[in-house]
């Protein structure tokens, strides 16, 4: 199993959900970087969103090369073959990175992935990476999300000096339409890549 597919894979299956949890912020960072956010602005969107990387040069969408929308009767598929990377420019004093998701839904868990080089079949070695989770059960999340309903929902994500050019973005969405207050939730994933050049 190529390390594309292992991160693709990562945040499928069921997690349990605690539905007394309060929700009052749709802008979340650092230590309040905890699960308030309205149902309406967490439920999974019923297709996979399209994903374009933000930065002060430009604008630059990430190739899907993993899906799984099971959850939502959607599409499963993994990118066979040689890895393509599209290429992204970035400041090289730019402290963040901003994700714009093609949907208003705030994913509840990304995770960047960041590598330094990549095989001859375009796949990184994982055990060489580093990873910045955002993650609503992680107090210490370097990032922030953005989302009202009512227009793309963001995800700002702080990275370190690495300077690792091989992105991956990891992103999770629960199903949460018809759920009761006992059962697992669901979740459906999506996995993008591009690699970064800086100037």
């Amino acid at each position: 199993m190529t390390a594309v597919v292992i991160l693709a894979s990562a945040a499928c299956g069921e997690t349990e959900v605690d539905e007394d949890r309060p929700r009052t912020s749709a802008t979340t960072e650092g230590e309040a970087d905890t699960p308030y956010l309205p149902d309406r602005l967490l439920d999974a969107p019923a297709e996979p969103p399209r994903l374009s990387l933000v930065t002060q040069l430009g604008r630059t969408e990430p190739r899907r090369i993993a899906v799984d929308w099971s959850s939502r009767s959607g599409p499963v598929d993994e990118r066979s073959g040689r890895v393509e990377w599209p290429s992204a420019r970035i400041d090289a004093g730019e402290p963040r990175a901003e994700f714009e998701f093609g949907t208003s839904q705030v994913p509840s868990r990304v995770v960047l992935y960041e590598y330094a080089q990549v095989g001859d079949d375009g796949v990184p070695d994982e055990t060489l990476g580093t990873e910045t989770v955002c993650a609503f059960a992680d107090r210490t999340a370097k990032c922030r999300r953005e989302g009202d309903g009512a227009a793309p929902a963001r995800v700002v994500v702080r990275f370190g000096s690495t300077g690792n050019a091989y992105w991956v973005i990891h992103a999770a969405w629960p199903v949460l339409a018809g759920k009761g207050s006992q059962d697992g939730v669901d979740v459906v994933s999506a996995s993008w890549v591009v690699k970064i050049n800086r100037r």
